[in-house]
């Protein structure tokens, strides 16, 4: 108690009086002051490293389970793995997902080796390197209480009037646990200046691991980059080319399995086409086209004539079921009376003799009515060509007799050559063949469907159906 009181009134007498102050040496102060300087910065690289430390093992929950906690790496290469498992096993982005997601989540395992080796191989060296700046402070603090007490302890011999032993002896204890605290402290900073080599050592173990972690994760990312593109690309035609191909090798569905789904669409050519591809369907002028499935607004997927592919929208026309089915009966129907009806005229065709060539244009005996066997020849083949070109009326069969019909008087009896010649060069021409020779390396489902064959004109379609 009478200590820290002489120490108190030492320290109140330097601070507000004149009281005797025992200094250090300069270079004492030099090294001390550089010592503090240091001891900051070293502080702040523990704080520095243990924020990393931490970082590098930071778990956060998953996307997929948030009650499974993972590294942000290790998250994302689960994630990609599982989502590259949905595609085929071919699939050019399901191999780049697995592969990439596996790297991932080495890279994750990667880094935390490198934060064992932060923690084990640095910030080891950093922990012990900051007990001693500990025990610096602490040194420190003591020199300072040993110093109040030296100073005190003198200023009291120096004031004591008389000679007092005892005061000589405390007044040389103090002074020498004075010096032992502020030799201490000496040899405390210089071994902090030693210990810098062994920083630096660490340091370097640090550089190493960092490296080890960059170049072994650069080795998996460039593996991946080597090996990017294998497997098939999921190109939309060849998607839709297996998918056609699936379906034609599937059963095809019979009439009455068609009559009986309430969910089937039809189509009814308006016009002829011949498919370009494999993958196009070629139909007639009132054909009947089930509609599969809707994949453009220019090509459909559909079923004619016992074969599966694609057509164009713009070449049919909306059919309903219910006229499906009426038509479906009406043709059973008048086919069978046809059939019946017309055998005897196929058995009386094949015992004629084929009709002889048209005559020419430029024949000058067409209106003639001789005798002679020339003239003769010349109408009967003016008459057959008419026949030919002239529109025949048949009535309609009432009844499946085995008799044949009677063959009605072609219309054509009356009218003479020039005027079937002269009709036949009014009526417009036929549209022109759709080119052939276009060769297409991808599926037609990618370009626009060809444009309609113009319609003939109603005037003239009228006037010859009424002549």
């Amino acid at each position: 108690m009478i200590k820290n009181l002489g120490r108190f009134k030492q320290w109140t007498g330097e601070k507000f009086g004149g009281a005797k102050v025992t200094l250090q040496t300069e270079d004492f102060q030099k090294l001390e002051q550089e010592t503090e300087h240091r001891r900051e910065g070293y502080e702040n690289i523990v704080s520095a490293c243990d924020i990393l430390y931490r970082y590098l093992l930071k778990k956060k929950p998953s996307p997929e389970d948030n009650k499974n906690k993972l590294m942000p790496y290790e998250a994302l290469g689960t994630c990609l793995y599982h989502y590259g498992t949905v595609f085929p096993e071919d699939s050019a982005l399901g191999i780049a997902l697995i592969h990439l997601g596996q790297t991932e989540t080495r890279i994750a395992a990667l880094q935390e080796v490198l934060a064992n080796e932060v923690k084990n191989k640095y910030m080891s060296v950093l922990e012990s390197g900051l007990q001693e700046y500990k025990d610096y402070d602490s040194l420190r603090k003591k020199l300072e209480l040993k110093r109040l007490d030296y100073d005190s302890k003198l200023n009291r011999l120096s004031k004591a009037k008389k000679e007092k032993p005892e005061l000589e002896q405390e007044m040389q204890g103090a002074k020498i646990k004075y010096e032992d605290t502020e030799h201490d402290l000496i040899q405390k900073m210089a071994y902090l200046q030693e210990f810098e080599n062994e920083h630096r050592d660490a340091l370097l173990r640090l550089l190493e691991a960092q490296c080890d972690y960059h170049s072994q994760a650069k080795e998996l990312l460039e593996s991946i980059k080597q090996d990017w593109g294998r497997g098939s690309s999921s190109d939309p035609t060849e998607v839709m080319g297996k998918v056609m191909m699936a379906r034609n090798d599937s059963p095809i569905c019979t009439s009455s399995s068609i009559q009986e789904s309430k969910l089937e669409k039809y189509r009814k050519a308006s016009f002829d086409f011949n498919g370009q591809n494999d993958d196009e369907i070629s139909f007639k002028t009132g054909d009947l086209i089930t509609v599969i499935d809707e994949i453009d607004r220019g090509w459909w997927v559909g079923e004619a004539n016992g074969k599966r592919g694609i057509f164009p929208v713009n070449y049919t026309e909306e059919y309903d079921d219910a006229h499906r089915r009426r038509d479906s009966v009406s043709t059973n129907h008048s086919n069978s009376s046809s059939e019946s009806a017309m055998k005897p005229r196929r058995t009386s065709s094949i015992r004629q003799r084929p009709p002889p060539p048209p005559p020419s244009l430029s024949s000058p005996h067409i209106n003639n009515n001789n005798n002679n066997n020339t003239n003769n020849n010349t109408n009967h083949n003016s008459q057959a060509s008419l026949k030919r070109v002239s529109s025949i009326h048949y009535p309609t069969p009432t009844s499946t007799s085995s008799q044949p019909l009677p063959m009605p008087t072609p219309m054509t009896q009356t009218i003479s050559a020039p005027d079937v010649i002269s009709r036949h060069h009014s009526m417009p021409p036929p549209p022109p063949p759709p080119a052939t020779n276009v060769t297409r390396q991808r599926s037609t489902a990618i370009r626009p469907p060809p444009p309609p064959p113009p319609v003939r004109s109603n005037t003239i379609t009228n006037r010859v159906a009424f002549e």
